[in-house]
């Protein structure tokens, strides 16, 4: 898998996403970007960085692709 450049992400882009993030909804979504490095294929094993133990793990279930 060749890594991506640069990963986009858009955030509360709908009601029911911005409510399940205790937010209002908004005319605007949330643009944000993530580091192309924490992308992994799907055999690749999922590294969990120790500075996360210190509030318990902190990974997102869910992945997307577009």
């Amino acid at each position: 898998m060749t890594p991506p450049p640069a990963i986009l992400c858009i955030g509360r882009n709908y009601a029911e996403h911005a409510a399940e993030m205790g937010a209002a909804a908004s005319s605007r979504p949330m643009v944000f970007m993530k580091n192309p490095a924490a992308v992994c294929g799907e055999s690749d094993e999922i590294v969990i960085p120790s500075i996360c133990d210190e509030h318990g793990p902190q990974v997102d279930w869910e992945g997307e692709l577009a």
